[in-house]
C-alpha cells in the first residue's frame, strides 16, 4: 500500500473507494481488503484520511478474470464445502 498524491478531479477519475471497487468487480469489500493484504492487488491511501482507494485500470483484469469464470461456471463460482470440525485436523 502506497500514499497517494494528487488533485481531487484526477482521483474520482482514475481511482475507486473499496465499496466502488468491490461493485465493479462482483465481489465484496472485505475480499478487496483480503486480496490488498495477499498482495494480489494493491491499494493506495489517501493522505489526509488514510482510506485505500483502487486504480481503475488494476481492476480489471480481475473483473474480467470473474467474469469469465461466471460465464463458464454460471451460479456455481464458489461451492460451499462442509467440514465436520471435529474430525479434521
Amino acid at each position: 500500500c502506497i500514499m497517494l498524491y494528487m488533485d481531487e478531479s484526477s482521483l474520482l477519475k482514475d481511482y475507486l473507494t473499496v465499496h466502488q471497487a468491490a461493485r465493479y468487480i462482483g465481489v465484496s469489500a472485505q475480499t478487496l481488503r483480503r486480496w490488498d493484504g495477499e498482495g494480489k492487488l494493491k491499494s493506495v491511501r489517501h493522505p489526509s484520511n488514510g482510506y485505500r482507494y483502487y486504480k481503475r485500470a488494476d481492476l480489471e483484469p480481475l473483473r474480467l478474470e470473474y467474469k469469465r469464470a461466471q460465464q463458464v461456471n454460471p451460479g456455481n463460482l464458489f461451492k460451499t464445502a462442509v467440514a465436520n470440525i471435529e474430525t479434521n485436523r
